[in-house]
């Protein structure tokens, strides 16, 4: 059964325009996590056959955005600006 929450995302992909710009899918953190959700078993298939590397950076947004939010970051204030400071 899918919740009120996946709904709403999978309705935002469907609508989001070809071509959308970026700040369209940064207002709308969801997209990148409904993405992530229907492309992880493609990806996950893909890395069985080949590359552990394939897909890598987009599961790790995906993942980051699910960890801590949009954060800091916008289309004025890139990452190397607003973590400048940060340490693992």
């Amino acid at each position: 059964m899918f919740t009120p929450e996946w709904i709403r995302s999978a309705a935002l992909v469907q609508a989001m325009p070809p071509g959308a710009p970026a700040s369209y899918i940064e207002n709308n953190e969801r997209v990148l996590r409904v993405a992530w959700r229907n492309l992880r078993p493609y990806v996950e298939s893909q890395r069985q056959s080949g590359s552990e590397k394939n897909w890598e950076w987009f599961q790790w947004l995906a993942e980051q955005i699910e960890r801590n939010g949009s954060g800091r970051t916008s289309l004025k204030v890139g990452v190397q600006r607003a973590y400048r400071d940060w340490n693992p």
